[in-house]
């Protein structure tokens, strides 16, 4: 489905406001950490996220792909993190490097990304807030 969705005119500034909810699953890499979950927003509507990263100095680093019914987008994030009690709050930027069908070419500067999570990864909440041009 998405081989025949492509992005067509000039690329043009949206604002992008998506909120969603993930869960941790087992890593296919070993070593990291790996979510999957559903979100929906501004200007993409509803769709997926996988994200796959790295702990390390009390931050994550990582990449992920959304998918939406007009294509997909990839992207990375870096979120710091601090663990209060049952929960780890997440709190940094994420960037759309890349995209696929109408979201080819997509880019972004950095989203304020925010994920709280329940120390089991089973209850994430996430909220992504900036824009992106495509």
């Amino acid at each position: 489905q998405l081989a025949t969705t492509t992005r067509r005119g000039k690329r043009t500034k949206h604002a992008v406001k998506m909120k969603g909810v993930t869960r941790t699953v087992d890593p296919a890499t070993p070593g990291t950490v790996e979510d999957h979950g559903t979100l929906s927003g501004k200007p993409f509507g509803k769709g997926s996220i996988v994200l796959v990263g790295t702990f390390a100095n009390s931050t994550l680093t990582g990449t992920f792909r959304l998918t939406f019914p007009n294509g997909s987008i990839i992207g990375s994030t870096v979120m710091p993190y601090t663990i209060t009690g049952n929960e780890i709050h997440f709190e940094g930027k994420s960037r759309f490097t890349a995209g696929t069908g109408a979201y080819r070419g997509i880019s972004s500067g950095p989203l304020d990304t925010v994920d709280t999570n329940t120390l089991d990864g089973q209850n994430g909440k996430l909220s992504v807030v900036g824009a992106a041009r495509y």
